[in-house]
C-alpha cells in the first residue's frame, strides 16, 4: 500500500514489510491513519498503519 500527495510527488509505501494482500482499506476521520483486513492464518484481522509511515498494528 502506498499514497501520494494530492499534489504529486514521490509515493510513501507504508507496508513494505508487510508479507500479506491488503483488502478493503479506509482513512480515519483524521486522516492520519489507514485501516485495512488482510487474510491471516484463516481468520481476517483489521491492521492499522500511520498514513504518514511506520509500523502496522493489528
Amino acid at each position: 500500500m502506498a499514497v501520494v500527495s494530492a499534489t504529486g510527488g514521490k509515493p510513501t509505501i507504508l507496508t513494505a514489510s508487510f508479507d500479506r494482500d491488503i483488502s478493503e482499506h479506509a482513512w480515519s476521520a483524521d486522516n492520519k491513519t489507514i485501516y485495512f483486513v488482510s487474510e491471516t492464518e484463516g481468520d481476517i484481522p483489521l491492521f492499522s498503519v500511520p498514513a504518514k509511515g511506520g509500523t502496522v498494528t493489528k
